[in-house]
This record gives structure tokens, C-alpha cells and sequence, in this order.
């Protein structure tokens, strides 16, 4: 499930050390970077495009036009800027908006020299009840170059505009065939370019190359890199239609060539800042010029979404044998040529998509995939195949989109925060508003501060560490797969407005807990992933939900995490003692009495009616559970006599008395109690009782013991019933294999009841 939209941030992060949060400017009110050169900024939020004119945009309305890099952005009445409502289309919520002064990166000094100077990634959506218009710059967030081949180009801000149909379809006539060049957009703004490197066998137009055979040397980490621009191109070729734009007036840029950055294959570090690593399902890459999205590698096996996560695999393979004709040799690759179609033989069609439910699309959709092989390579043919399936909008290809007046702009909450693998960095940001702190990356991002904001914590890919009790502010919190969350807060429970922990996401509650608002959460999904955390009893699992072990203070404790539903429809997710029905930290009467009613009984029962193994019963498993905390101190709980072991409340007793009562060696959460020892000595009680309000007051019975040679009958006063009748049950279910119809339990109950 990805209910929200995409936005990068990487802004106000800094390992284990202070900083300050980076570019809180909001986008302009046009799709476009500011850039003072080589124009000069006219007015505050009025961003002038290369090779454009001057745009004047009033929210309020107005008129105006500008052409925008070969492309028109029409300005009139009432067209502004303004909040989409709802979640909207995924072809606008899915792209990866840059509002917070994200910069391109590199390694290479010189590379980084340059792109530096470019905002990287979207600049801004635009949405139509029909279509999607996309504005990028066409500069990645992630780090790109070097060029091992000496390619003398670098990525340069391309000004792109792409319109995304918004209700695709499919072309019945003849299919369109994918050009050289652009074949859609990345959710990042980078064209998406087709297999071939636009060569031939001796140009001769037939055995044409496979770009990521024949440009392999070429590619940066990020299997990317650019195409030098150049004016005056044929069809797809750099500078013509379906290939990059010209340059701007002045050539190139810090000793390069200007260029248009772009992937032909897997585009891996994309696909690290997703977190897409098979653990779900692939998140969507990109859009295909005909509207269909392009997800990751993996998908459900079965189009009703059933069979659990795969590798996608194409349908296309290598032939056997050699070429019979032009360069010869065996087919390995190196022209699209070598490969074809086989039917069956993978998941996707010939263009190298299928018809599957996708979380975005829980119907399903027809979409591409962007495939790799068993080795993790990109597999032909990478992304779409030889032709699309739906009909294409081809004003992509010459650039000469036009956003018409009507078109809104999105306006994306989500603050996306990027911590690469093996990185541990603080997050130094204050969100508030309905902003979204979206972790991306396989890092772990630590929140340690108060927030203010409504939007909660959507976690993509690796970990977050919430340490701060306002942290989240009470907004939802969604955990993708693969990725997870962990508390340090003591034993706070925290609360959030909804929550969602699916398949091979991971929430660890740490010794506090959460408490989900009514509607915020789906009680089946939830039960789901407490089985799966509890592991069958290690609480250890690397998915679901777990707890952290406390201190060692309070390892003499069984602990779990149980959870309950109360009246109001309010859920509370905590750690806490194996047993504890009610959550209030301690293991007492009123559990047996939550347990009681449905031992041994038909049907499926929940955490707070005894059932603390998770099994939709309630047996003598549950009572093994119970039992070893029965009585002990409370592991939370209101101020009372004492602290409790994790602080809050509580309290253990105090061995000490005389006469005819004395003081419970082990006293409850809420305080001590006392115990009868009936014969008047200084005997400490075996369990001291709680107060009132927990269990009924009365005497404790001491054993009474038949000799059998005599028949006299003598009371033990060292035990108690209650201590016996338990110890007595469980002995009598170890010897018969847990057999019983429940009387013993039925007496163990009636005992308690006459205290």
C-alpha cells in the first residue's frame, strides 16, 4: 500500500552531528528551476526556462503565456497554483517533486562542479482530469559519473516537459514501434531511453546495437550516462525529435559538452533510494509515453496479486546458434537482433509488460517492467519492448507539450528523506504542516526531535529510530516492505492517527507501544504481524511486530506484545508481561478472569480474551504463558508505592511483618499487599494479593495434607491454594499431554473466587 506521493528532501541530515534544514523555499509557481543565468530573475517565484519567454502567473488568476524549451505552458484566468485533493492519480502522485534545494551530485570533482548548479529531479507536477504534465530538469539527486569511455558530455538541465496520459489505452491498430531516444520518464525526471545505442552493423540499418553491450564501458554506477547535445539531429538522434533538445546558447559547461543524462537499463541507485530489493513489490520506476507505468523487477507471481513476490522475468531470450548474416558470430547480445520472443517462457508479453494487480492499482493495470536477470542485470529488453502497447503521446517526442490553463499544480506534502546504505544520520528538521517525513534509502535515519507537523512517518526503505515521544506528533505511520521502524522512548506508547505494518515490513514497539485513533488501522493486518513477530515465541522475527528486550533488570519477566481494541475502537500495541490480557503491565486475576470464559472453547480468539500465543485459541499454552508472571511486578502503570521496572508505577513488597499478617514477598504493579499466614508467626505471605479493586478480598487457604497411614488430616501453611492450584495444573497437563476438559482451571478459579 503507498496511499501518499513521492518527494525527495535530503535535507536537514547530518551524521550524529547538528546541521540545519536545507532549502525550506517552496517550488515556484511555474514548473522550472530557479536559475539566474543566463536571464536574470525578474520577481520573486518567477523562474524563466531556457530558450523561453517570460511567464506571469498570478494564483488569482490572470493571463500569460510562455514557450518553455520548445514546449508551451499557457497562462490565463484562474490558472494557479493550488492543492490537488485527495491522493490523486499515481501518474501525479508517484513522481519525485523537489521542493527543499536538492542539488546533482557527483563523486568526480569535476562532474560535481557543474551539477551542482542544477536543482535535480522534478520540479513540479501539473494535473488535468485527462493528463499529467511533468516538468524536470533532468539532473538525478543521486551520485553520477564518471564516464570511463571519456564521454566529454555531463549532465546539464534539459528543461524537460512530458505529458502522462492519465486514462490509457490500448492501440487496436497497428503498434507503435519505440524510438531511439526518449520512450517515457522516470519518476525522477530522467528520460527513460530504448535498448539501442542507435548504431548499426556498418550503418547499413539492420543488426543494430544493443546500447548496454556496446556502450557498457561507458556507464556510470548508476547505469547511466549522457548523450553529448547536439543541433540539427535526425529522429531520436541528440537535438531531433525523440532525442535531447539543443543547447542553450553558449555550448558547453565547465569543459564538457552539455548533455542529456539518462538510463537505458536498471537504474539501480533509483531503485536504492526506493528501497526495491525484492521484499515487496517493485514501486513504480517511470511512465511510458502511452500512460503505462514502468515498476521495478519484482511482482506478485500471479496477476490476482496471489503467489507472493518475484523476479519478473522477460520473455525474451537469446537465440541459439550464429547470425547468419552481418557481423556473424553467436548470438550473444550485442544486437537487438540476437534476441526473441518466446511466448510463456516469462511473465510479460512482447512489450514487455502484463495485465497484474499492483498496490498502486489493487484492480490491476496493464504495465512495463524494468527487468533484470537472476544475476541482478538488466535482462532485454530493460524496460519496454520493441513497441508499446497503448497508444503513445507523441508530443513527448518533439517536445511541444502544452499545459492547458486548466491544469493544477500538485502540491506534495511529502519531505523525503534519503540516508544511503550503511549511513546513520540524525535528522535535524522540524516538520510541521501536513508535511510527511518520508525515509528513503537503506540507511537509518534517527528522529530525536519534537515535530509539529500532521503528516506522520511513511518509512520506504531501511530504518528509522524514533526517539523522541513527539516525533511523529500523532500522525499515521506506514512501514513498506523491507523497511522498518523501531521506538526508544522507554515505555511511552505512542500515539498516531493510523498505522500499517504489511508482509516484510517491520515495527519494533522497543518496551513501549502505540495507540492507533478508530479507523486507523486494519485489526486482521495488524494480528498478522504480531504472529509473524512473535516467532513462535522468540519475539525475534526481522518482520512483523516485535519488541526490544529491556534492561536486565526486568529480564526475570516474560515478555510479548499484546494488543486490544477497546469499546471506542481505540487499538494499544504494547510490550508487556506474556499474559497481560488488560495491558496494565502486570499479570494478575483480572487476566485469568479474561482467559477463563474461553478456555477450551470453538472459534478465534484475540490477545485480550486469553489468547497469547497467537493461535486462535485459548489453551493451555495461554496459561503456560501466564503463569511464569503471575503476581510479579508490574512492568509499568500508574505512581504507587514504587517505581515499576520500567519506571511509571508500581512496586515489588517488602518481606517484613509479624502476627497474624505479613507483608507479600512479591508485591503487584500498584503496590503491596498483604497475606494471611494464619498461624500468627512472623511467616512472609508466598504472594501478596492486590488491592481490592483487582481481586476479591478474602483469606488464602492454606494446603491441607492426609496422612495416609492415619487419616489425619494437617494444614501446610508454608503454600498457598492459589501458587498450588497452579502448580498443580500445570504438572497434571505436563503428564497427560495438555488433555483436560478444563476443571482444573474451573477449580483453579473457584479457589481464587472464594479468597
Amino acid at each position: 500500500m503507498r496511499p501518499f506521493s513521492r518527494k525527495w528532501a535530503g535535507r536537514g541530515c547530518a551524521p550524529a552531528t547538528s546541521g540545519g534544514r536545507k532549502g525550506s523555499g517552496a517550488p515556484g509557481i511555474l514548473p522550472g528551476p530557479e536559475r539566474l543565468e543566463p536571464r536574470q530573475l525578474l520577481c520573486a517565484n518567477l523562474h524563466l526556462p531556457e530558450n523561453g519567454s517570460l511567464y506571469v502567473a498570478d494564483p488569482s488568476g490572470g493571463s500569460g503565456s510562455s514557450n518553455h524549451s520548445s514546449g508551451t505552458l499557457m497562462g490565463g484566468s484562474g490558472h494557479g497554483t493550488a492543492t490537488a485533493s485527495g491522493v490523486g492519480h499515481p501518474s501525479v502522485t508517484s513522481f519525485v517533486v523537489n521542493n527543499t534545494d536538492a542539488k546533482g551530485a557527483s563523486t568526480d570533482a569535476a562532474i560535481a562542479a557543474v551539477v551542482a548548479a542544477y536543482q535535480a529531479d522534478v520540479q513540479s507536477v501539473w494535473f488535468t482530469d485527462q493528463d499529467t504534465y511533468v516538468y524536470a530538469t533532468g539532473v538525478p539527486s543521486y551520485e553520477i559519473g564518471p564516464w570511463p569511455d571519456g564521454n566529454p558530455a555531463v549532465a546539464t538541465d534539459r528543461s524537460w516537459l512530458f505529458q502522462i496520459p492519465q486514462s490509457p489505452r490500448e492501440e487496436t491498430g497497428a503498434k507503435t514501434a519505440v524510438s531511439l531516444g526518449n520512450i517515457g520518464i522516470s519518476i525522477n525526471g530522467l528520460p527513460v531511453y530504448d535498448a539501442q545505442d542507435g548504431m548499426s552493423y556498418n550503418n547499413q540499418g539492420v543488426w543494430h546495437q544493443n546500447a548496454i553491450y556496446h556502450e557498457a564501458d561507458g556507464f556510470d554506477s548508476a547505469l547511466g550516462h549522457p548523450s553529448p547535445v547536439q543541433t540539427g539531429g535526425g529522429p531520436g538522434g541528440p537535438g531531433g525529435p525523440g532525442g535531447p533538445p539543443p543547447p542553450p546558447p553558449g555550448g558547453g559547461t565547465g569543459g564538457f559538452v552539455d548533455g542529456a543524462y539518462h538510463h537505458h537499463q536498471n537504474p539501480v541507485s533509483l531503485r536504492a533510494q526506493l528501497g526495491d530489493e525484492g521484499a515487496g513489490h517493485s514501486p513504480i520506476l517511470g511512465w511510458a509515453f502511452d500512460g503505462y507505468p514502468i515498476y521495478g523487477p519484482y511482482g506478485y507471481a500471479n496477476s490476482d496479486g496471489t503467489g507472493g513476490i518475484v523476479r519478473v522475468e522477460s520473455s525474451y531470450r537469446l537465440k541459439s546458434g550464429t547470425r547468419p548474416s552481418g557481423p556473424g558470430g553467436s548470438y550473444d547480445g550485442a544486437y537487438i537482433e540476437d534476441y526473441e520472443f518466446v511466448s510463456g517462457s516469462g511473465f510479460l508479453d512482447e512489450h514487455n509488460g502484463r495485465f497484474s494487480i499492483t498496490p498502486e492499482y489493487p484492480q490491476g493495470t496493464y504495465h512495463y517492467v524494468a527487468t533484470i536477470g537472476a544475476d541482478g542485470k538488466a535482462a532485454y529488453p530493460y524496460a519496454i519492448g520493441p513497441t508499446y502497447f497503448g497508444v503513445v503521446e507523441t508530443a513527448n517526442f518533439s517536445q511541444t507539450v502544452t499545459v492547458p490553463e486548466t491544469a493544477t499544480q500538485y502540491d506534495d506534502p511529502r519531505m523525503i528523506v534519503n540516508v544511503a546504505a550503511g549511513a546513520s544520520v540524525i535528522d535535524t528538521a522540524t516538520y510541521t504542516g501536513n508535511e510527511v517525513i518520508a525515509k528513503r534509502g537503506g540507511g537509518t535515519l534517527i528522529l530525536n526531535k519534537v515535530n509539529s507537523h500532521s503528516g506522520g512517518l511513511e518509512a520506504d526503505a531501511g530504518s528509522v529510530q524514533v526517539e523522541n515521544e513527539g516525533a511523529l506528533n500523532g500522525g499515521p505511520l506506514l512501514i513498506q516492505p523491507g523497511a522498518g521502524v523501531a521506538f526508544d522512548v522507554s515505555s511511552t506508547v505512542l500515539d498516531v492517527a493510523a498505522i500499517d505494518v504489511p508482509a516484510l515490513a517491520h515495527l519494533d514497539v522497543g518496551t513501549g507501544g502505540v495507540r492507533v485513533a478508530s479507523g486507523g488501522f486494519d485489526a486482521s493486518s495488524i494480528r498478522q504481524a504480531l504472529t509473524v513477530g512473535r516467532n513462535n515465541g522468540a519475539w525475534n522475527a526481522t518482520s512483523g511486530i516485535t519488541f526490544t528486550e529491556p534492561a536486565a533488570a526486568t529480564t526475570t519477566l516474560s515478555l510479548a506484545v499484546g494488543y486490544l481494541i477497546d469499546a471506542s475502537g481505540v487499538l494499544t500495541v504494547r510490550c508487556t508481561p506474556a499474559g497481560d490480557a488488560d495491558l496494565d503491565g502486570q499479570v494478575d486475576f483480572d487476566d485469568i478472569l479474561a482467559l477463563f470464559p474461553n478456555y477450551g472453547a470453538t472459534g478465534s480468539f484475540t490477545w485480550q480474551e486469553g489468547d497469547f500465543t497467537y493461535d486462535g485459541k485459548v489453551d493451555f499454552d495461554d496459561i503456560l504463558e501466564l503463569f511464569p508472571n503471575y503476581g510479579a511486578a508490574g512492568l509499568f502503570g500508574a505512581a504507587g508505592a514504587g517505581a515499576g521496572l520500567l519506571g511509571g508505577g508500581g512496586g515489588s513488597g517488602v518481606a517484613a511483618g509479624a502476627g497474624d499478617s505479613s507483608t507479600g514477598t512479591v508485591g503487584m504493579g500498584t503496590g503491596a499487599g498483604t497475606a494471611d499466614s494464619r498461624d500468627g508467626a512472623n511467616t512472609a505471605g508466598v504472594m501478596g494479593p492486590e488491592p481490592a479493586a483487582d481481586m476479591p478480598r478474602g483469606t488464602v487457604k492454606p494446603l491441607t495434607r492426609t496422612d495416609q497411614a492415619s487419616g489425619t488430616r494437617t494444614e501446610d501453611t508454608s503454600l498457598d491454594a492459589t501458587s498450588l492450584a497452579f502448580a498443580g495444573l500445570a504438572g497434571t497437563f505436563a503428564s497427560s499431554g495438555k488433555k483436560d476438559d478444563g476443571s482444573h482451571l474451573a477449580s483453579l478459579l473457584v479457589v481464587g473466587l472464594k479468597r
